[in-house]
């Protein structure tokens, strides 16, 4: 289920994402910015909501915020990219690649 914050992007849009996900049930949420972390996590707090973002490491990390980390690993995706350009320019086929996810570490604490 994907809730965004809607117009305004100020403490009535994240008091109305809060009421939402209670609402319905929802404690895990997902940020696809990490600006969107910072604003969640310091307006509603960590207690009631398991919060994370999408992105690379950063302070939060190290002082365990997040209830997991989702990292995108760009470089790579590049690399693949990369030789799936250089596969077309030399075959003429048009490629066609699915990249699986992949779990690199795991807290059990």
């Amino acid at each position: 289920m994907v809730l965004t914050i809607e117009g305004k992007k100020d403490l009535a849009a994240l008091v109305e994402l809060s009421k939402n996900l209670k609402n319905l049930g929802i404690r895990n949420v997902v940020c696809s910015t990490h600006e969107t972390y910072v604003s969640i996590t310091t307006t509603l707090g960590t207690k009631e909501f398991n919060v994370t973002d999408i992105g690379y490491q950063s302070i939060y990390d190290n002082i365990k915020n997040y209830k997991a980390k989702i990292f995108i690993d760009y470089p790579r995706i590049g690399l693949i990219i990369d030789k799936m350009i250089t596969d077309v320019k030399e075959t003429g086929e048009l490629q066609e690649k699915v990249i699986n996810t992949m779990i690199i570490s795991s807290d059990k604490n």
